[in-house]
């Protein structure tokens, strides 16, 4: 109603700068002087008068000696010629005057008469239909609280999302495979006396591909796909947003027939939050966790996000891999195309493995600070202290393989070191835990027996 009332007052306020800019465009102009018609009959007889045009009962008339007109009104009823024989006009000096006599066509006239009347209506009308149409789309909005949100997928060939375009996920398709037969023969399983299940969960961490792999089920099974987010749950009810979203996805759920082959696909990352009633059988019957990809899921990953790209000979996807735990697929993604992103800014065609690695770098520890000053004396000191991280992580045999030592900092670090293991790890041992914090206070030990234990900087802190 607030908007309502704001958009009634622009247009109250629009109108009136019309209106002050159409009085305003008449100041200065110098318009007819109205005048009787005795001052008309002695101009005439002075010979002051160059023409006259008659409209109707108006005579305007133009002097020969002035650029201002003058306008004369007469009775309606009494024409040009009666006027000025009524007052006695010389016809000489009446014949020197060029009188023109302008008749109004009807419709004209019609316009001309109405107008003073007509505008205000219009203007009236207009206002009464605007606010006619806002009141009417605010009933249109609250008659369409609680519609459906959801929005079908329009797929081509093009778009249409297979399981071969999900890299990894051996288990999780493994499961989705059987949900795929469900949809492709829900006939033959409901004359077995087999219940479709109604609901997959997806569980995992953000960017593993849980969308991706809902989409993939229903284009393996060559079926329609609907997708709408928790979000638009609560505009479809009210109160609390946690209860109604529940509320609401299980009305959705109940409404759908058994033997249609519906089956709703949902995804979270916070699983541990949602209420058991979700959860129980005849709701979500089937809970698929998929989670961050390992070494080899990351390697085919990165090859199906580079197929559209161009890639340097000796680029070693395998490579990237090992520099890459604990990156989910959408990481992956992000990755190659910051490394095109690169590409173009340093003018090259193709992507190059440094560029790739440039870019984890950045990911994982910030920008490159090329621009930082520093003094030769804490340039020598920083490579000092990586090199006690580098030779002790180098040589102690349960720490990850050493990847590159810089001296240019990333983020809060003025150097680094960068270890990263060849494949991926579930646990750590004791003894691996023991070889990594001896490669930590490595860079500490080096600094204080080079430069002495009241010289030792502040950069062992953030190790």
């Amino acid at each position: 109603m607030k908007d309502l009332f704001k958009k009634f007052g622009l247009v109250i306020a629009s109108l009136l700068i019309i209106a002050a800019a159409l009085s305003f465009s008449e100041v200065g102009k110098q318009g007819a002087k109205s005048v009787g018609i005795n001052t008309l009959v002695n101009k005439i007889q002075q010979e002051k008068v160059e023409n006259i045009k008659v409209q109707g009962r108006v005579m305007k008339v133009k002097l020969k000696d002035q650029k201002r007109k003058l306008e004369v009104k007469k009775s309606k009823e009494q024409s040009f010629s009666e006027l000025m024989d009524n007052y006695g006009i010389d016809k000489k000096k009446l014949a020197k005057v060029d009188v023109t006599i302008e008749g109004q066509s009807g419709l004209k006239y019609w316009v001309s008469a109405l107008a003073p009347y007509l505008f205000p209506l219009l203007i009236l009308g207009a206002i009464i239909y605007f606010m006619t149409r806002q009141v009417k789309g605010m009933n249109n909005r609250a008659m369409g609280f609680g519609e459906d949100k959801s929005k079908k997928a329009e797929e081509t060939e093009d778009t249409k999302k297979t399981f071969e375009d999900v890299a990894g996920l051996k288990e999780a398709k493994e499961e989705l495979e059987e949900v795929v037969d469900f949809l492709q023969r829900p006939k033959q399983f409901s004359e077995m006396g087999a219940e479709i299940p109604k609901g997959v969960l997806l569980m995992g961490p953000p960017g593993t591909g849980k969308t991706l792999m809902a989409k993939a089920v229903a284009g393996e099974a060559d079926v329609p796909f609907f997708h709408i987010s928790g979000s638009e749950f609560v505009e479809m009810g009210s109160h609390d947003e946690r209860e109604q979203t529940l509320n609401q996805i299980l009305v959705e759920m109940d409404g759908f027939d058994p033997h249609l082959g519906v089956i709703v696909m949902a995804a979270t990352n916070r699983p541990d939050i949602l209420d058991q009633a979700l959860l129980r059988p005849g709701r979500f019957d089937r809970q698929i966790t998929v989670g961050k990809p390992d070494i080899r899921e990351r390697e085919e990953i990165l090859k199906i996000h580079a197929k559209d790209k161009s890639f340097a000979d000796g680029v070693d996807f395998r490579n990237v891999a090992e520099r890459t735990p604990g990156f989910s697929g959408a990481d992956l993604e992000n990755l190659l195309n910051e490394a095109a992103i690169l590409a173009v800014r340093r003018g090259k065609d193709k992507i190059t493995q440094e560029m790739i690695f440039e870019c984890i770098e950045r990911v994982l520890m910030g920008p490159s600070k090329e621009s930082k000053v520093m003094t030769d004396e804490e340039r020598e000191m920083t490579a000092y202290h990586e090199s006690g991280h580098a030779i002790v992580g180098n040589f102690l045999e349960h720490c990850d393989p050493v990847r590159k030592v810089s001296i240019i900092g990333r983020g809060k670090a003025g150097g680094y070191t960068l270890a990263m293991p060849e494949e991926d790890e579930n646990y750590k041992t004791l003894q691996q835990l023991k070889d990594q914090l001896a490669m930590i206070m490595g860079g500490y030990v080096v600094e204080r027996k080079i430069y002495g234990e009241d010289s030792v900087s502040t950069g062992p802190s953030n190790d």
